[in-house]
């Protein structure tokens, strides 16, 4: 909890730091279509999928030229994936659900095709785990059990779930249309949030939807 105030005092001092510069400053939400990347094709025998969550943010954006600028923010990220397996007897289904705070810091690209405003981003972003938890249910000859836990983060493999610290690269492009900044991105995790180092190696990967509102000074 400490560390997620120094955290949330950085990052709310930075934001309002960049604003002050920035030509841009606004918000940003959409939906979010998560998954864990493995080493492996499986997870304890069952193909993991990816799952819809949400994003949800501030960001602000610093011009250099008309082209190009440097989009910087706070991003309440959805992360995780879900299994999902059925017979004929037994039935399986599970969902980890992790919320990261990450910060991007991707250069764009506007281009005016037609008279319509798009643009493209690409760089890196560093997030921070807060929250999460794992819900499953398994169904055996008519009965049911369910479960509800929640997400230990920290670098522990024997007490911990989930490292905390998460980092990627982002890829995305977009459009403009009546004030609306409108996006599709792919956020690679680059880190191993696996606390298990010696098994496998666990990376997010985000499709984000998402519409952003900025106001210009």
């Amino acid at each position: 909890m400490k560390t997620l105030l120094k955290l949330s005092t950085i990052l709310m001092l930075t934001l309002l730091s960049t604003s002050i510069w920035a030509q841009k400053v606004g918000v940003r939400a959409g939906l979010n279509f998560s998954n864990i990347m493995m080493d492996k094709d499986e997870m304890f025998g069952l193909e993991n999928k990816y799952k819809p969550s949400f994003n949800l943010g501030l960001m602000a954006e610093v011009p250099f030229s008309e082209m190009i600028s440097l989009e910087t923010g706070l991003i309440v990220n959805g992360k995780g994936f879900a299994v999902n397996q059925k017979d004929e007897d037994f039935s399986y289904k599970a969902n980890m659900n992790l919320i990261y705070a990450d910060i991007p810091l991707t250069a764009k690209a506007n281009f005016d095709v037609s008279g319509i405003k798009v643009h493209g981003v690409f760089g890196p972003y560093v997030g921070v785990g807060i929250l999460g938890n794992t819900k499953g249910s398994v169904t055996y000859n008519g009965e049911t059990e369910k479960s509800n836990d929640k997400i230990k983060f920290g670098n522990d493999a024997e007490n911990d779930d989930v490292k905390r610290l998460d980092f990627g690269v982002i890829l995305g492009a977009g459009a403009t249309y009546s004030g609306m900044e409108f996006r599709l991105s792919y956020g690679l995790g680059l880190a191993n949030i696996n606390t298990d180092t010696d098994t496998k190696k666990f990376n997010n990967s985000v499709i984000s939807l998402s519409v952003g509102y900025f106001l210009g000074k």
